[in-house]
């Protein structure tokens, strides 16, 4: 019983030695990729991730994708072409739908909007203050975790439904 005592106190000590060895640099590079994924999940880089919680957007991309969006700025806002797909603001709510036409009114740019797998576009023109983003590519299935966390807390139904 005394030597295993000894050798479990040993093996305690000797464990404790070597977490005591470890240089705190070494943790820097976890903590720099971290910072940049909080920041990037905050919108604070011109690339912005957003969860799919509707499959309007069908063959694109499905419910529980996350769609990576550039920022677009005014003068960006002019180089959006037909059939590129935008993501607009709604409220709180981000929606992400294909442009089918684009009207210029009074210095004014409007999209007409509409999900692929929608059989009408979107009732609303969209504004060109409403453009958050142009799509660039999608990420399958890692943007349920946030679907999941949407449908618990949140009873109130998609702005923009699939008729």
């Amino acid at each position: 019983v005394v030597c295993r005592y000894d050798y479990e106190k040993k093996k305690r000590d000797a464990t404790r030695r070597t977490l005591k060895k470890q240089n705190p640099a070494t943790y820097i590079p976890v903590f720099v990729v971290i910072i940049i994924f909080a920041s990037f999940m905050l919108g604070l880089f011109k690339y912005e991730p957003i969860a799919i919680v509707s499959n309007s957007m069908n063959p694109v991309f499905y419910r529980g994708d996350v769609v990576i969006l550039r920022k677009v700025n005014k003068e960006e806002l002019k180089k959006i072409e037909k059939y590129n797909i935008i993501v607009y603001s709604i409220g709180n709510q981000q929606i992400v739908h294909r442009v089918i036409d684009i009207i210029e009114e009074n210095d004014e740019i409007y999209f007409k909007t509409q999900g692929d797998a929608n059989i009408s576009p979107d009732l609303k023109l969209v504004s060109g203050e409403q453009v958050v983003g142009v799509y660039q590519f999608s990420i399958k299935y890692i943007g349920y975790p946030s679907v999941w966390l949407n449908d618990i807390f949140k009873s109130q139904k998609p702005k923009v439904e699939i008729k």
